[in-house]
């Protein structure tokens, strides 16, 4: 997962987009909710933005 994310904002970046966004999973990495841990995001340099139903990960590129 770490990898697909490097690669996903490395592509943004060369292809002009401003900010990436993810959406991920609240606590731990499960199989059935795929969007990646909060940890994986902040290690990447993301901020978590809490909204009502989930969490949003956010770059500025």
């Amino acid at each position: 997962m770490k990898a697909m994310l490097e690669y996903a904002c490395q592509y943004a970046k060369e292809n002009g987009y401003d900010i990436i966004e993810g959406y991920l999973s609240r606590g731990k990495f499960s199989i059935s909710d795929c969007g990646g841990s909060v940890e994986m995001y902040t290690d990447q340099g993301f901020d978590i933005i809490e909204i009502p139903n989930g969490v949003v990960a956010r770059k500025k590129l």
